[in-house]
C-alpha cells in the first residue's frame, strides 16, 4: 500500500474514532433514564414522608472515611469532632455492582447520586443508560447545584454527582458534561495533584465554561456572588495555611452556601467532599488523614452554622466508603502512627454516617442501618416530594 493510502487511511480512522467519541460524550450527558428504585437498602417506603420537608441539601462525603478514622482522629487531636456529636446517626453499606468486592470512589459516588448500584470505574452510567443524578433533578426542579471538593474536580466523586461516563479515567466526557451540565457552581483543584495523573487541566477547558455563563476562578478573591455561575479552579486546597490560591475547604463550603441561598432563595442541593482522607490512607498516612479529616470536620462546623437559622435544611455527613482497613484500640495521641493501617486499599465494611436537620413538618425517625442508595432517595424526597419512578 502506499504511503499516501495508509495516511489517509490513519485520517479516516482518527476522524472515525473522534465523532464516536463526541457522539458518546453527547449520549452520556444527555440521555438519562428516571430516577429509580434499586432493591439494595431499605424500601423506598422508609423515606416517603420526607417529601418536600427541605429545600436545603447539604450532603458531606469523607472519601475513604471509616468509622476508626473518626476515633482516630478524635484522639490524636485530643476533642470530639463535631459532626460526631450529631444526635441522628447509623451506618451505611457501600457495596457496589460486584458480589464480595468493595467499591471504588466512581461506584460509590454514583450510587449515592442516583440511587442505582454501579460496577467500579463507572460514573452515573451502566448498560448503555445514563442516569439522572441528584444534582440534574435538582436542576430540573428550578433549585441550585454546587459541588465543592478538595480533589481536582473531575475526580470519580465530583464526577458521579455532575456527570456520566463510562470510566473515571475518561476525563474529557466528565468535564464537557459538567461544562453543560447547568450546574451553578464547581470549587476544587484546577488540576490532578497526584503523581500518577497529571494530565487534567481544566484551564484548557476555560472559554468553553466561560460561553456558558460560568465566572472562572483561580484564586479565592476572585470568587463573587455577582456571578451567574461560577468554576474555582485552583492549584490545590490547603488544609489549615489558606493562601489566595489554595483557600481551605471550609472557606470554599461557606462561599457555596452563601452563594446557593442568595440565588436559590427555593432551595439547592450541595455536595462536599473531602477527597485526601482516602488520598492519606492510600498511603498509609495518618498524619495528613487527620489534618484533612479535621478540615472536613471544620466545614461541617462552619456551613452548620449559616444555616442553624434557616427554616429548614438537611445536612447529612457520611462516607463513599473506608480505606485502608485502620484499627484503633484506644491509641492516645502519642500512639497514633501509621502502623494503624493494616492495608492501603479499600474495604466493604460499614461507613457511619450522620444526619441534623431541620424538618417543615413532620418528624421522621431514621433507620440505623441505610444503604449507600439511600443517600439519593432521602435527597430525593426531601426536595421535591416526589415518588421515584419504577
Amino acid at each position: 500500500m502506499k504511503k499516501s493510502n495508509v495516511k489517509t487511511l490513519l485520517t479516516l480512522l482518527l476522524v472515525a474514532v473522534t465523532v464516536l467519541s463526541v457522539a458518546f460524550a453527547l449520549v452520556a450527558c444527555n440521555d438519562n433514564e428516571n430516577p429509580s428504585n434499586p432493591s439494595g437498602g431499605e424500601t423506598p417506603s422508609v423515606f416517603q414522608s420526607l417529601k418536600g420537608q427541605s429545600d436545603r441539601v447539604i450532603l458531606f462525603i469523607g472519601d475513604g472515611m471509616g468509622e476508626n478514622h473518626i476515633k482516630v482522629t478524635e484522639a490524636y487531636f485530643e476533642k470530639q469532632l463535631y459532626f460526631d456529636d450529631i444526635a441522628t446517626k447509623g451506618y451505611m453499606s457501600t457495596n457496589c455492582s460486584a458480589q464480595f468486592q468493595a467499591t471504588d470512589s466512581a461506584a460509590a459516588a454514583s450510587a449515592m447520586a442516583t440511587g442505582e448500584k454501579y460496577y467500579r470505574g463507572y460514573i452515573s452510567y451502566k448498560d448503555g443508560k445514563s442516569y439522572q443524578t441528584i444534582s440534574e433533578y435538582a436542576k430540573s426542579l428550578g433549585k441550585g447545584v454546587g459541588i465543592v471538593t478538595t480533589d481536582v474536580l473531575s475526580g470519580a466523586t465530583p464526577a458521579g454527582f455532575s456527570a456520566h461516563a463510562r470510566s473515571r479515567s475518561d476525563k474529557e466526557t466528565i468535564i464537557n458534561c459538567q461544562i453543560d451540565s447547568g450546574i451553578d457552581l464547581f470549587l476544587g483543584a484546577g488540576k490532578n495533584n497526584d503523581d500518577y495523573d497529571d494530565t487534567v487541566y481544566y484551564a484548557d477547558y476555560q472559554s468553553q465554561f466561560e460561553e456558558k455563563g460560568y465566572t472562572y476562578c483561580t484564586t479565592y478573591d476572585q470568587l463573587s456572588l455577582d456571578s451567574e455561575k461560577v468554576i474555582g479552579a485552583f492549584s490545590k486546597i490547603a488544609n489549615y495555611d489558606a493562601t489566595n490560591e489554595t483557600p481551605t475547604l471550609r472557606q470554599l463550603a461557606e462561599f457555596a452556601v452563601d452563594f446557593l441561598e442568595a440565588k436559590y432563595p427555593n432551595g439547592y442541593f450541595l455536595m462536599v467532599e473531602g477527597a485526601h482522607i482516602d488520598k492519606c490512607s492510600s498511603n498509609k498516612d495518618v498524619m495528613g488523614m487527620v489534618q484533612y479529616l479535621d478540615e472536613l470536620d471544620n466545614a461541617v462546623e462552619g456551613v452548620s452554622a449559616k444555616i442553624a437559622n434557616d427554616d429548614n435544611y438537611t445536612m447529612i455527613v457520611t462516607a463513599d466508603h473506608e480505606c485502608g482497613d485502620l484499627q484503633y484500640n484506644g491509641e492516645t495521641k502519642d500512639q497514633i502512627n501509621d502502623n494503624l493501617y493494616n492495608s492501603k486499599y479499600h474495604t466493604g465494611v460499614d461507613v457511619p454516617f450522620y444526619v441534623d436537620w431541620k424538618l417543615k413538618a413532620s418528624e421522621f425517625k431514621m433507620p440505623n442501618k441505610i444503604d449507600n442508595t439511600d443517600i439519593f432517595r432521602m435527597c430525593y424526597y426531601l426536595l421535591s416530594g416526589e415518588e421515584t419512578k419504577q
